[in-house]
């Protein structure tokens, strides 16, 4: 029989976090935000607040 707790103990728990690939996104987002190419406009079917009517231009409605 196997030993299940320990299986699903196993299965719960979470790796480590990758602390070099963190820093890697990090460093590409800080690039990439430098470099300008976050400074487009919110497209306004990818802006889900509500305020104004907000985010139904893309042919649907949030409240549907």
């Amino acid at each position: 029989m196997t030993d299940l707790p320990r299986l699903l103990a196993d299965a719960l728990t979470l790796p480590d976090p990758d602390t070099g690939a963190e820093a890697e996104a990090v460093a590409a987002f800080r690039v990439a935000r430098d470099s300008g190419a976050l400074r487009a406009p919110t497209r306004r079917c990818d802006d889900w607040r509500r305020e104004g009517g907000a985010g139904t231009s893309c042919g649907f409605s949030a409240d549907s």
